[in-house]
């Protein structure tokens, strides 16, 4: 009986080592550009959003992406929020990083921006960064996530392991979204060659460890 027992349970093991895989993968820094906060409130060393629905704490830094207007281009940032009014729906944080491309943006938009009217300048839109709870070559979940994506929705992004990696773009799909736990489940659609390659690297460098 010993025997019969160790053999039923290998492949139940080898099985189990396999789907909890994806639990030990680094965090992956997710950037949905279908959640973007729109601001004409910004410099080069902070900002103000309006209508802000994240669940940040007073304190804490964070990172995110954003563009202007119509600008192909998109900047990496860290910020640290220093004031903060959830009745108002309301953030303020300072720009501690930028990465070169952000830095950048905001110089070509600081000289489009009129002296006597810096509130009617190009508007910033940023997307604040979410952690990966988990994820695989197939899709993610993402935690943090207070939109209103709807199942089977279209989704589109960037994925970076560190703040200042260059970003790998994809598109996916809604799979669920868990409103009590902001989580969201994604299926890829479409990764880019370049992106995949930075999954791939990730998951060896996991691996590795």
């Amino acid at each position: 009986m010993r025997g019969t027992s160790s053999r039923f349970l290998q492949p139940a093991t080898a099985k189990a080592s396999v789907r909890d895989k994806r639990y030990v993968m680094p965090c992956l820094l997710v950037d949905l550009l279908s959640g973007i906060y729109e601001t004409r409130l910004w410099s080069g060393s902070q900002l103000i959003l309006r209508d802000f629905t994240g669940d940040l704490a007073l304190g804490e830094d964070f990172t995110g992406t954003f563009t202007f207007d119509d600008d192909a281009a998109c900047g990496l940032f860290q910020a640290h929020a220093v004031r903060l009014d959830p009745a108002r729906r309301l953030l303020g944080a300072e720009l501690r990083w930028l990465s070169p491309v952000a830095r950048d943006l905001i110089a070509d938009a600081l000289a489009a921006r009129q002296p006597d009217a810096p509130d009617q300048g190009p508007v910033m839109k940023l997307s604040i960064t979410q952690p990966t709870i988990n994820w695989s070559l197939t899709g993610m979940l993402l935690g943090r996530y207070h939109g209103e994506a709807a199942t089977g929705s279209p989704v589109h992004g960037m994925i970076r392991l560190e703040k200042a990696q260059e970003p790998g773009r994809f598109a996916a799909s809604v799979i669920r979204v868990n409103s009590e736990r902001h989580s969201l489940a994604l299926k890829f659609q479409d990764l880019p060659a370049g992106t995949f390659a930075l999954l791939e690297a990730a998951i060896k460098k996991s691996a590795a460890n």
